[in-house]
């Protein structure tokens, strides 16, 4: 059994559960609020109240496995896709580092490591690999949230690995994404996360500061928002501020009730104006993407989009966005290597999910 703990920018997911063969049982999940600036592009900024949000959720919810991993996002992980000589993985790890500190200014400050691209590999054909370097301080800071919870590190993964692991093979929606080319994007507050799946691997993942809080903060004002049901975990205690004043956190805010399809944007013009700003925004993006893929190749066009994340549950999102991109575009509810309970909303766990599978 293992912990994974999705760090975002102003989110934690936590999920607790088990795999094997790819296939993975989650047995219980939760998610917390996060301090204002505890998270800056993945980069932890303030480790004290990382550390005690996880800690009161892992407490409160008796999480019993001891070993944990850590993953995030953040534009500072250098990428670059390799093709290399079949070869030994202590030989891939040897090229990969040789490739790599091409890339960054001082090598002794970075730390490399590969995935394999694909879900096989060929043992006479070239190995595709994904190769990646970040800033060795960087790394610290996170394995020091290991020591800070008291947990065992199994592993530091980031989330287009995690998406990676999670989707090539799988049937999502009763649909299979092997043989297609699929957009899978991740929206949350400050950004949103897009991985494109095409011909059995992932073939490109970015990340884009397309923020929802200004049409979030209209929501707000127009009573949109409301308190979820129970208390945030970190409700109950302090928690320092940037500024240095201590305050105690709310409820976690939930928008299900909020509703920008077509006929309810119909009685609302104000509301209607922040979503069509919002959702051009987005479209725009998914929209670089869809045609990247064709320049890449256009006899496989992407064909259709899956969002996850904090607000990808949104009514009506998906039914404007479709529209914009003259594609399917639908909510992540059901991956077919995933078991989860009926009463947990999967589209926010992906990405913890995901970092539990260990390859």
């Amino acid at each position: 059994m293992l912990i994974s703990i999705d760090i975002c920018c102003d989110m934690v997911y936590i999920v607790e559960g088990n795999t094997s063969g790819g296939y993975v049982e989650v047995n219980k999940c939760d998610e917390a609020d996060l301090p204002l600036g505890t998270i800056d592009n993945g980069e932890i900024k303030n480790h004290s109240a990382l550390v005690m949000t996880i800690s009161k959720l892992l407490n409160a919810r008796n999480y019993k496995s001891n070993n944990a991993v850590l993953t995030f996002t953040s534009n500072s992980v250098l990428s670059r896709r390799l093709e290399l000589p079949p070869a030994k993985p202590r030989e891939i790890s040897s090229m990969v580092h040789n490739q790599m500190v091409q890339s960054v200014n001082d090598p002794k400050d970075y730390v490399f490591e590969y995935s394999y691209a694909q879900i096989s590999q060929a043992k006479d054909k070239p190995i595709g690999v994904w190769a990646y370097a970040l800033e060795k301080e960087f790394v610290e800071k996170y394995f020091s949230i290991f020591k800070g919870l008291k947990c065992r590190p199994a592993a530091l993964d980031i989330h287009c690995n995690c998406v990676e692991k999670l989707m090539l093979s799988s049937v999502v929606n009763g649909s299979p994404l092997a043989h297609n080319s699929v957009l899978l994007v991740d929206i949350e507050r400050e950004f949103i996360e897009i991985h494109l799946l095409s011909g059995g691997e992932r073939a490109f993942s970015r990340i884009s500061p397309v923020s929802i809080s200004v049409f979030l903060m209209i929501a707000d004002n127009l009573g949109y928002s409301r308190h979820a049901g129970g208390k945030n975990p970190s409700a109950d205690f302090d928690v320092t501020q940037p500024d240095g004043q201590k305050k105690k956190k709310p409820d976690i805010i939930s928008y299900d009730t909020l509703d920008i399809s077509a006929e309810a944007l119909q009685k609302d013009s104000i509301l209607a104006e922040a979503a069509r700003q919002y959702t051009g925004n987005l479209a725009d993006e998914l929209l670089k993407m869809v045609q990247f893929q064709l320049r890449r190749n256009s006899s496989v066009p992407v064909s259709s989009v899956y969002i996850y994340g904090r607000f990808s549950n949104i009514n009506g999102l998906g039914a404007n966005l479709s529209s914009a991109l003259s594609c399917p575009v639908e909510t992540i509810t059901n991956v077919s290597n995933v078991k989860v309970g009926a009463d947990i909303s999967l589209s926010k766990y992906i990405n913890a999910i995901g970092a539990l599978i260990r390859l």
